[in-house]
C-alpha cells in the first residue's frame, strides 16, 4: 500500500519572533490536525 497525502498550511511568525519546534507541535495538536490526517488517510 502506497499513500500520499499533500497538505498545505500557511503559519505568520514575526520577523523578530522565534517559534521552537516543540511549540509548533503543541499547536497541531491542539488542532486535532493528527486526527484529521488519519481520518483523510483511511
Amino acid at each position: 500500500m502506497h499513500a500520499t497525502i499533500d497538505v498545505r498550511f500557511e503559519l505568520s511568525i514575526d520577523d523578530d519572533k522565534t517559534l521552537p519546534l516543540a511549540t509548533l507541535a503543541e499547536a497541531v495538536t491542539d488542532q486535532n490536525l493528527e486526527a484529521v490526517l488519519l481520518e483523510s488517510l483511511v
